[in-house]
């Protein structure tokens, strides 16, 4: 049996390392078909003779647009969410529960609300490990595209190079 291939990845701002599996590009076509987006009202155009009254769709519709940007935030936050859920595979962290209940205890605290979020590995990553946008985007760069060697990995291949 084939193991998975293993990538340690550091947050760069908050110095926490985890380690990833790649996800296959194909997790976004399952979520966008168990996702249909919102079908846009139909509206009556008169075309005169011959053509006559044609019912058509209103893709410019101010609520239809406004339904099309919330089914596609829902959809881009469970994308990202279950990114995370397959790609960390481990978390080098032996504390990060405790931090999460930390961080869950502040939250209610202070909001008077639990944190909506009920999975822990995904507070810890999004909320504790993850700081900044930047590393937003660096982890899901992380999980999803193929990795290559840093230049600074290259320069030092080349330094230790006994040739």
């Amino acid at each position: 049996m084939t193991e998975q291939k293993l990538t340690d990845f550091t947050f760069s701002d908050t110095g926490i390392t985890v380690k990833l599996q790649k996800v296959s590009p194909y997790l976004a076509n399952d979520i966008a078909d168990s996702n249909p987006p919102p079908e846009p009202p139909l509206v009556e155009a008169d075309y005169g003779k011959p053509r006559g009254v044609v019912k058509e769709k209103n893709y410019q519709d101010p609520e239809y647009i406004k339904l099309v940007n919330e089914h596609n935030r829902i959809v881009n936050n469970i994308y990202n969410r279950l990114l995370v859920l397959r790609g960390v595979v481990e978390i080098e962290d032996e504390n990060w529960q405790e931090k999460v209940k930390e961080y869950r205890k502040l939250i209610k605290e202070e909001t008077g609300n639990d944190v909506v979020e009920k999975s822990d590995k995904l507070v810890y990553i999004l909320r504790i490990a993850l700081g900044t946008m930047d590393d937003f985007h660096d982890l899901m760069k992380a999980i999803t595209r193929r990795s290559y060697p840093t230049a600074e990995a290259v320069e030092a291949a080349k330094e230790s190079f006994q040739g």
